[in-house]
């Protein structure tokens, strides 16, 4: 594989992200509400939430800051793993496109219910579309696009980026739980058991007293 392919296709792939996955969806919600941008991290009063808000923020900046500096200095510079096949970069551009059109799918299906870390005001559940074959299709296409950036630009740099997402987004979702778990009630339980959390059939929660008591019971 020509490093230098590498290099913009890394660079391309993550600011197109960033541009349909974080600016658009930001600017679309201002415009359809009048008010904010989606983006809620200075609301979130739980420190917990605060915390992972900002460690998020963070490592999403380091992405970018990654993906400028792999184009800039090449694999050598950044300890690129050699012994990765460069056909592996292909698959990681395949898995940029996949992952902009699931993110940008899932946001259109939320409409005015889409946020940036936990609004602790009631909001819609959407079900429908992509949230019919997973609960979290955003942040399944997170860990599709580190995934490609795995492959594309292969180094420890890459795999602590997707590691960090991994265990972010796991807390994030958690806390996303228990709040839609208290707005609504047996509609979310009975969600959460039949969809899956990031994949399908994958992380289902069983519902019963269990739940409904704040305690849930993950099947394996």
């Amino acid at each position: 594989m020509n490093d230098m392919f590498s290099r913009y296709a890394v660079l391309a792939g993550v600011f197109t992200w960033g541009a349909a996955g974080l600016i658009l969806p930001m600017i679309r919600h201002r415009l359809k509400t009048g008010d904010g941008t989606g983006f809620v991290l200075q609301q979130v009063t739980d420190p917990v939430g605060k915390a992972v808000g900002v460690a998020m923020t963070a490592q999403a900046l380091l992405v970018g800051s990654y993906a400028i500096a792999f184009a800039a200095l090449g694999s050598d510079a950044l300890d690129a793993f050699a012994w990765v096949p460069g056909w592996c970069a292909y698959v990681g551009v395949g898995a940029f496109a996949l992952a902009i059109t699931i993110c940008v799918t899932a946001q259109a299906q939320m409409g005015r219910s889409w946020r940036m870390c936990v609004d602790e005001g009631h909001t819609q559940l959407v079900s429908s579309g992509l949230f019919g074959v997973v609960r979290n299709p955003i942040y399944t296409a997170n860990l599709i696009l580190l995934g490609g950036v795995l492959l594309v630009a292969p180094s420890p740099w890459s795999v602590m980026l997707l590691y960090a997402a991994s265990v972010f987004l796991a807390i994030q979702t958690r806390l996303e739980e228990a709040h839609l778990r208290q707005m609504h009630g047996a509609e979310y339980a009975a969600y959460c058991a039949r969809v899956g959390r990031f994949f399908p059939g994958v992380g289902l929660i069983t519902a019963g007293p269990a739940m409904s008591a704040g305690v849930a019971e993950e099947s394996r």
